[in-house]
């Protein structure tokens, strides 16, 4: 870590600054004229509350109006004078910004290099055009020798830099403007957040100091959070508006350029920029000089380290785009210097976390709106708890870049070569990730919602649940982690209060002899049991890995394994296979390793056996005292990390879909990746509802997706972007603008050296008819190399499309259960005829007449008939046997994953599961077929306007209800699907 300053020693600050220091804090202290109040630790920073209209009418309003009084007339801190930062908030502000960009010296030769190229480029053009001599001559007399045709296209470029420029940089101008904005965020965060904005003074204190430190020297802060909700910018802004530190200009998405509520976060702070800049070198040049005159200017920013709010709850993979500027800016020395500060923001509940479970079910994010908001204003009647900022540790980036080339020799020169600037800006992504982790307080709504996901029963009584939480808080603190401080309340208090949040994810009968709680939302209480999991992950990959030999049973003594090297290589496994989705303590694996089993053995969880020799070999097995009280402390582990495993274990099955029919060829089949993605997804659903995957978080699209780019990084598949299928050739049609598109491929080497069996026969017959029949009015009629279903598809749309794709997915969850149920030794039936293996005798003829009379009601199939027999499609798959170093990677995954009843023989699992992703492929055809279909009739090849696949999430939205309604559904419920096979325990975890 870089060298820090001397411990800050701050002088007593103006009155309407002032901190308490936590050691003359007590809960009846009061400072600042009473309006922040102090506990233990921490510091209220929330404003007066107005209370309630309906409640007391004549109260509220007079609160208001004297509210609004002082933030007008700029009464104590609302007056926002003399903070500390570069100034803002004066008329010329923007004005000047725009000013010093249109004369950057660099930017001008940006656009004087475009304008050359471009100039070029029309040259080019012309020359290859076929144009007559006479044309040509009259354009170069035009022309003269180039020059004012240059300077026109110099001129069309500056007309596309002001636009950027404009939209880009925040109008931080008016000081009335930011009083107004601080007095409704006011209001808003005390509704919501009833229980207070909560900091600890200690931190503030030494921000502070480097804030003035940073005043003195010029620099600017640059503040790091993580990001877990929109609300987000307002409590960062408004604490640093409450506490007087200058307000940072604010890295916003352009998705919240919204009338209105766009131009009040320009006014506040915001510059907004795009979510993807691609290879426009104009607009980087605009934004990196805009970053760079804001550092040089001494300016505070803010910028997301994540890149996008976390829809699971932890930390995601750090983005370098911002960073990265920054940090060559002060590699360069165009740059002096600034002050790295990574922030936590943690909140009782965050008010988004029903739309990130639609989204990581598969539907569409929709695009922030006006409507949106003004639609989501009656969260203004919810009591949500409390939020709590904490700031880590600042530090100087120039200090850190220094001691990075100390650590790691004289040849690492990152100022010159890019890898090694690559690789500062990974380690120091890793570290500000790691720098919150550290500081994130754990909210008591993270305890409750992680105790009840992980029990083994369905639910549990008030004073069970109250132990446990007490358990986890005091596990949680010896883990050198934070814990909400509540003033000396009960743990019962704060597990009330917690249930009272989360009231619409908590279960609760009270008809029983104990009041018992169970989770009624899983999804939802995913998002806060993985803000605990960083804590404890080096715990859960240990327990994870002895699983493996615990779940194996027999007799005690031969449940035991070898640390070195048995249990080291399984938890380097296990640990590889995760690394995209946690962020590891430094150190080496073995040192790790034995440092985490001698913890868990001192916690009495494991016990260690040294066998007495020369070798002294050390084994591992499950304590006599973890035994006696059920696991229950070695299960806790192995909770936090199960819908992780099986979610990467999920990934790798899918893999099988991008198989073809013909694993011989010599080239890798390409596969739309939003459809691939879109069918991984419904294949997961599946493979939950049938038992085969114990955890419906593990569909989530947001962890399925780290899984495919480890599976990338793994050399399993492979990505390539182009704006047609690589392996296809060019299409042919219309002229238009080509879309880029993701492809993705199985990497051949990773080809079964068998090939599957044939897939189960068609899904889209009698379904598909009848929602056919069902539309109004004349379909289009579809290319004729699409299947039925494909082709009915594409000539419906809206409703009619959604009940066929609707329908199409019924049928095939039907059929494939149908043939699963099937006794093996079955016979065919007598008029259909096809070819299943490549091994069966007499198999080269095959019967497959659209017309035979024994097919189905509507006499007629695609891809075999609703006349055939079940057992004609699933015999071969009792006979295949898996092979190939894909299955041996699901195996391999498959030997950590939480055992359930649908899994213990191994072969019947294989079948089932590799039969519904050969299923799966039959979707991924047809939909890609469809897309392919969709565009040639719209005269191009790739995506639609929306910017999404045809068909790849539309049945998302309306299945997304339907999926969160079964997932939460309350215990006993799922005995209403007995009848289809899931038996009576069926919902609840298995061992």
């Amino acid at each position: 870590m870089a060298a820090q300053p001397p411990p800050p020693t701050p002088s007593t600050p103006p009155d309407h600054l002032s901190v308490a220091s936590s050691s003359s804090v007590t809960q009846s202290d009061s400072i600042v004229g009473g309006e922040l109040s102090a506990t233990n630790d921490s510091t209220n920073v929330a404003g007066r509350k107005l209370g309630r209209f309906r409640r007391d009418p004549l109260g509220f309003i007079i609160r208001l109006m004297a509210e609004s009084s002082a933030f007008y007339s700029g009464s104590g801190w609302r007056g926002y004078e003399n903070y500390i930062g570069a100034r803002i908030f004066y008329p010329e502000y923007s004005s000047e910004i725009r000013s010093a960009l249109l004369r950057s010296e660099r930017l001008r030769a940006v656009v004087k290099a475009m304008a050359q190229k471009r100039l070029a480029a029309k040259a080019n053009d012309a020359a290859a055009s076929k144009k007559s001599g006479a044309v040509v001559k009259a354009k170069k007399k035009r022309a003269g020798d180039g020059s004012n045709e240059l300077a026109e296209i110099e001129n069309e470029v500056w007309k596309e830099v002001g636009p950027m420029i404009d939209g880009m940089i925040a109008d931080m101008d008016s000081i009335r403007v930011i009083k107004f904005v601080a007095f409704m965020t006011n209001n808003i965060l005390v509704r919501m957040y009833h229980q207070g904005i909560h900091i600890h003074e200690a931190e503030f204190l030494e921000l502070r100091s480097w804030a003035e430190r940073a005043q003195r020297e010029k620099m600017s802060l640059i503040f790091l959070p993580c990001h877990k909700s929109h609300v987000d910018y307002l409590v960062i802004s408004y604490i640093f508006f409450r506490l007087g530190l200058a307000l940072p200009h604010i890295a916003a998405g352009d998705n919240l350029n919204m009338p209105i509520v766009g131009t009040l976060l320009k006014y506040s702070g915001a510059f907004f920029i795009r979510r993807v800049w691609g290879d426009d070198q104009l607009y980087v040049s605009v934004m990196r000089e805009y970053i760079e005159l804001l550092l040089n200017r001494g300016h505070n920013m803010e910028a997301f380290i994540e890149g996008t709010r976390s829809r699971i709850g932890k930390l995601l993979q750090p983005k370098f785009g911002i960073l990265k500027i920054i940090l060559e800016a002060v590699l360069a020395g165009r740059t002096k210097d600034c002050i790295i500060v990574p922030m936590s923001i943690g909140y009782d509940r965050v008010i988004e976390t029903e739309s990130y479970v639609s989204e990581l079910l598969g539907t569409p994010k929709q695009k922030e709106s006006l409507a949106q908001l003004l639609g989501s204003a009656n969260i203004l009647q919810f009591k949500w708890g409390r939020i709590d900022v904490r700031f880590a540790k600042p530090f100087s980036l120039r200090e850190y870049i220094d001691s990075q080339i100390v650590r790691r020799g004289v040849g690492f020169d990152p100022a010159e070569v890019i890898e090694h600037r690559n690789l500062l800006i990974q380690t120091m992504g890793y570290q500000v990730l790691s720098d919150i982790n550290h500081i994130s307080v754990v909210m008591p709504t993270a305890l409750v919602g992680t105790v009840l996901l992980t029990l083994r029963g369905r639910g549990v009584g008030r004073d069970e649940l109250i132990r446990k939480v007490d358990w986890l808080k005091r596990t949680v603190i010896l883990k050198g982690g934070t814990v909400a401080d509540f003033g000396g309340n009960s743990t019962g208090w704060v597990v009330d209060r917690a249930i009272q949040v989360l009231k619409d994810s908590i279960g609760q009968r009270n008809d029983l002899l104990e009041p018992v709680y169970y989770p009624l939302k899983r999804f939802e209480l995913c998002f806060y049991r993985n803000q605990v999991i960083h804590l404890f992950i080096n715990e859960a990959i240990l327990s994870t890995a002895m699983y493996a030999t615990v779940k194996a049973g027999g007799p005690v003594h031969s449940q035991k394994i070898l640390i070195h090297p048995n249990l080291e290589i399984d938890v380097s496994f296990v640990s590889q296979l995760l690394k995209n989705e946690f962020v590891y303590g430094p150190g080496g694996l073995r040192d790790n390793l034995n440092e985490t089993v001698d913890n868990m053995t001192a916690l009495d969880v494991f016990s260690v056996q040294e066998d007495v020799g020369v070798d002294g070999k050390r084994w591992i097995t499950l304590s006599a005292e973890e035994r006696r009280i059920g696991r229950e402390t070695f299960d806790f582990y192995c909770f936090l990390l199960w819908p992780f495993i099986e979610t990467y274990w999920l990934a790798a099955i899918s893999c099988f879909a991008l198989i073809p029919k013909d694993i011989n060829q010599s080239e890798p089949v390409w596969v739309d990746d939003r459809v691939f993605n879109d069918r991984a997804q419904f294949l997961g659903k599946t493979l939950y509802y049938e038992g085969d995957l114990s955890y419906f978080e593990a569909v989530n699209k947001e962890t399925l997706k780290n899984a495919f780019i480890r599976l990338k990084e793994m050399g399993v598949i492979m990505y390539r972007k182009g704006p047609a299928n690589p392996g296809a050739p060019s299409a042919s049609g219309k002229p238009g603008k080509a879309v880029n598109i993701t492809w993705v491929a199985l990497s051949l080497d990773w080809y079964p050296k068998c090939a599957l069996p044939s897939p189960p026969p068609s899904f889209f017959t009698a379904q598909t008819r009848k929602a056919k029949d069902a539309q109004k009015g004349p379909s289009a009629a579809a290319p004729a190399d699409l299947s039925e279903s494909a082709a009915a598809a594409a000539g419906a749309s809206g409703p009619a499309k959604l009940a066929i794709r609707h329908n199409n997915h019924e049928a095939i969850t039907g059929q494939v259960a149908a043939a699963a149920s099937a006794p093996p030794s079955a016979k065919r039936h007598p008029s259909r005829r096809r070819v299943i293996d490549d091994d069966d005798e007499g198999g080269a003829e095959a019967d497959e007449s659209e017309e035979d009379e024994g097919v189905g009601s509507s006499g007629s199939g695609a891809r075999g008939g609703a006349g055939t027999r079940p057992s004609d499609y699933f015999e071969p798959w009792h006979k295949h046997t898996p092979d190939g170093r894909l299955w041996d990677l699901c195996e391999q995954i498959g030997r950590f994953r939480r055992e359930g009843k649908n899994r213990r023989d191994t072969a019947t699992v294989a079948s089932r599961v590799l039969m519904l992703a050969t299923a799966t492929r039959v979707l991924v055809v047809d939909q890609q077929q469809e897309l392919a279909a969709a565009a040639a009739a719209a005269g191009r090849f790739g995506w639609g306007k929306k910017g999404g696949a045809a068909g790849a999430g539309e049945t998302s939205a309306a299945a997304a209800a339907a999926d969160q309604a079964d997932a939460a559904a309350p215990p006993g419920a799922e005995k209403k699907a007995d009848k289809g096979g899931k038996g009576k325990n069926a919902g609840r975890p298995r061992l």
